[in-house]
């Protein structure tokens, strides 16, 4: 699929798919294009889970989903929210814990009995106005979002990829396996070069 100067869909919904990747989709190196300049707009639907912009120098890319293909993560130029530099640093398998009233669903190291706000995975409550505090990007090019979120961000990337593609992981969500409705979805992605 080709982004030659203009905007195409990376990703439909992901629906009930816990962990998916989209198609790769040929970026500027493959046209000859120098400045690598372009913007994914990813909409949001109280999705809850890891996503990924991957890109690749390969001029034929593996089209396999699993962790040993011909990508790397991409962290945006404009992460919108904190970047942990911690090269070790690894999200942490959380379950998710429902309080029953419909208000606050968040997710927690363990299933609490009386919960404390130390049981809740830690920093990630709640996000802020702008919903930066629930957005952690990872060296890996990873976004972590622990609580579930809805709205619509532009992430902006910059080099000399000649495909690129997003991916979502929830491996580490629930059982990793077994999609809830409270795990959202992404409705769409799209790339603009």
């Amino acid at each position: 699929m080709p982004a030659n100067r203009r905007s195409v869909n990376v990703m439909d919904s992901t629906g009930t798919n816990m962990s998916v990747c989209g198609p790769w989709v040929r970026y500027d190196s493959w046209y000859g294009y120098t400045d690598g300049f372009g913007t994914f707009q990813v909409t949001f639907d109280k999705f809850v889970g890891k996503f990924m912009i991957e890109a690749t120098l390969s001029l034929d890319p593996n089209p396999s989903c699993t962790t040993n293909s011909d990508g790397f993560g991409v962290i945006p130029e404009n992460p919108q929210g904190d970047v942990n530099q911690d090269i070790n640093a690894i999200f942490p398998n959380i379950t998710f814990y429902d309080d029953e009233d419909n208000t606050q669903d968040l997710f927690v190291k363990e299933d609490p009995v009386d919960p404390l706000r130390e049981d809740f995975f830690i920093g990630e409550i709640a996000a802020g106005a702008d919903g930066n505090a629930n957005n952690t990007w990872y060296p890996d090019g990873s976004l972590w979002i622990t609580v579930p979120y809805t709205g619509t961000r532009a992430y902006s990337i910059k080099g000399n990829f000649s495909h690129v593609r997003v991916r979502v992981d929830r491996s580490a969500v629930g059982d990793g396996t077994t999609y809830k409705p409270d795990y959202g979805q992404i409705n769409r992605v799209i790339l603009s070069t």
